[in-house]
């Protein structure tokens, strides 16, 4: 299934472990499509781990939690654009079951108020 998304990634937070480098929240909004395959799963609100790696011309990302959730992708930091994938694995074979594909043009966003 493929679907128009409107998608605001917020507070993506980036820190480094240099101190000369600027750390912060970003907030990004973004405009794309997603294609789901899979069953419908019913899940819980888990806590991610996700490293980042930052350099002149792409932020990419790769991250996981247990049981099975997993993202990778990357933000070009030129064009805007984002690809990522998302899925979550069977726990006894560790076979796909659902798997989402993201294709994305983002540019930051400014506070409101």
């Amino acid at each position: 299934m493929k679907a128009p998304m409107l998608l605001a990634l917020a507070a993506l937070s980036i820190s480094t472990a240099q101190a000369a480098e600027p750390t912060g929240t970003l907030t990004l909004a973004c405009q794309g499509t997603s294609t789901f395959a899979g069953k419908d799963i019913l899940t819980t609100q888990t806590q991610v781990s996700l490293e980042i790696d930052i350099s002149e011309a792409v932020v990419s990302f790769l991250g996981g939690s247990v049981p099975g959730l997993h993202i990778s992708g990357s933000i070009d930091r030129v064009t805007g654009d984002v690809g990522a994938t998302s899925e979550a694995t069977g726990t006894e074979n560790r076979t796909i079951i659902m798997r989402t594909l993201y294709s994305l043009k983002c540019k930051p966003t400014q506070r409101m108020f």
